[in-house]
């Protein structure tokens, strides 16, 4: 990129309305933190039959969710689905359209064969968005409940991603078209009738060329994968971001994580970055969480209220295991001796002990989750 060019982008995103970035920070988008979310993805029989059975339809989706994944990837917003659950729902969508279906499904008024809502999946996978495959023309995406639905016959295609796009807050405005050697090619949040074909998994960047032309304006309202990594970790903590059997890294209300000090000395959340010791492999049982650190040993609130906790069990018993609490994609850990608290310990100061004493949940006892 050339000074001038340099200076016009630096220009635009910094003095139009509400951009407090500028192109530097823009272009650092390359090295952000990755934050991956999880998707529970519901298909009525209806879909299943007419694709020619279960493993069609999923593979569709597969497919579908790693088009939208390339598309972050490419476009760097440093978003991530990592786990896509597929639900298959015994509704009757053979009549209406997919904006109906989409609102019932929203509205829970189909359930499962097993009985279960869409609400009770959602609260066993933790799942961060919803997509839900019906019959019907359209499709439709919703930031405030990021939810989505996306016609059986729009499957395989961009929609997915484009949809998810909506969720993230991105919009059609940023649908920007490319005149390429083989004729003009527009981003995921194209909308307007252009085809399948033209469509390029890419969100889109005015640093990021497809063809040698850049994929947006210097128009900050044109720049969709600035939206999306604005957006993904408020997003992907909706429903707390935990899966049993992941690994998380835990983010204090002071942007520190927590580390479990290799289990040698008391935790605390003073670490600016994710390295070994700020990894944790989640664990559930009735309800209750589990914490393993990378040292292979479990945290516990034994000792919280006086010492501080930490990472050195060899088994998850009563003093390891925690309960779960969630407030707008944050969550707060209970122990015996009571919630999780950072004690507003800062970034390089270890001194400042994370303690399980708290009756009460502030700001201190809420905590991101991360997955690194």
């Amino acid at each position: 990129m050339n000074n001038k060019r340099h200076r016009l982008l630096s220009l635009f995103l910094t003095l139009s309305a509400g951009a407090s970035f500028t192109s530097a920070q823009a272009q650092s988008l390359k090295d952000g933190a990755l934050t991956s979310a999880d998707a529970l993805c519901g298909f009525t029989t209806i879909v299943k039959d007419r694709r020619g059975g279960a493993s069609q339809v999923k593979a569709a989706i597969r497919q579908a969710f790693a088009r939208a994944n390339k598309a972050n990837k490419d476009g760097r917003t440093g978003a991530y689905f990592a786990n896509v659950g597929m639900l298959e729902f015994n509704y009757d969508d053979s009549t209406g359209d997919l904006l109906e279906h989409y609102r019932d499904w929203r509205d829970n008024k189909f359930g499962t064969a097993e009985g279960k809502t869409k609400a009770q999946w959602a609260d066993e996978r933790f799942a961060d968005i919803f997509v839900v495959y019906a019959r019907g023309g359209g499709s439709r995406g919703w930031g405030g409940g990021v939810n989505a639905g996306v016609t059986e016959s729009q499957m395989q295609y961009h929609t997915t991603g484009h949809e998810i796009g909506h969720c993230y807050g991105c919009s059609h405005g940023a649908g920007h078209r490319m005149e390429t050697a083989d004729g003009p090619r527009f981003t995921f949040m194209a909308s307007g009738g252009q085809s399948n074909s033209r469509i390029v998994d890419l969100f889109s960047n005015p640093f990021v060329k497809y063809q040698g032309k850049y994929t947006a304006g210097v128009e900050p309202s044109k720049y969709n994968a600035l939206r999306i990594s604005r957006d993904k970790f408020s997003k992907a903590n909706r429903r707390t971001g935990l899966w049993s059997g992941g690994t998380i890294s835990l983010k204090s209300n002071a942007n520190y994580f927590a580390t479990s000090g290799n289990g040698r000395t008391q935790m605390s959340a003073s670490r600016d970055n994710i390295g070994g010791w700020e990894r944790f492999t989640v664990g559930r049982s009735s309800n209750r969480w589990s914490f393993k650190g990378n040292n292979n040993r479990y945290i516990s609130s034994e000792g919280g209220a006086r010492s501080g906790i930490n990472c050195n069990r060899a088994r998850a018993g009563g003093w390891e295991r925690f309960e779960l609490s969630t407030s707008n994609g944050q969550v707060s850990l209970r122990g015996v001796g009571g919630w999780i608290s950072s004690n507003n310990s800062r970034g390089g100061n270890r001194n400042i002990k994370m303690t399980a004493d708290r009756s009460r949940i502030g700001g201190q006892e809420r905590w991101y989750v991360h997955r690194p």
